[in-house]
């Protein structure tokens, strides 16, 4: 359970990333577009992590359950 919670939460503040990172790309901040490239960047690396660690689990089986 506690697994599914911190899976949830990094989806979210991975999909948060992509959004702000997304809003600093529009013409009105583009002083700011170096760090949506980092707020991107590090949202794919969160969905990325997510991803691999559930896979492992699948693959390892999960003794928690």
């Amino acid at each position: 359970m506690i697994k599914r919670r911190i899976n949830l939460v990094l989806m979210i503040l991975a999909s948060l990333f992509f959004l702000v990172g997304s809003i600093l790309f529009l013409p009105q901040f583009v002083n700011y577009s170096v760090v949506g490239v980092w707020f991107f960047a590090t949202g794919s690396f969160t969905l990325l992590a997510t991803s691999v660690a559930d896979l492992l689990e699948e693959l390892l089986g999960s003794t928690g359950q």
